[in-house]
């Protein structure tokens, strides 16, 4: 996995579950590191669906 930049966005939280929790955030956070497979919360991988 390569970034295209260090780049920091902004989440919120709005739905959480014993083992997940759901972010919402702009595309242009996305956007911005490449990819939806860059984005990470934690220096986890993220779950990314298409709206």
């Amino acid at each position: 996995m390569t970034n295209k930049a260090n780049v920091i966005g902004t989440g919120f939280p709005f739905y959480r579950e014993q083992n997940y929790t759901d972010f919402l955030t702009f595309a242009h956070v996305v956007e911005n590191v490449g990819r939806k497979e860059n984005v990470l919360v934690n220096n986890i991988p993220s779950n990314i669906p298409l709206l």
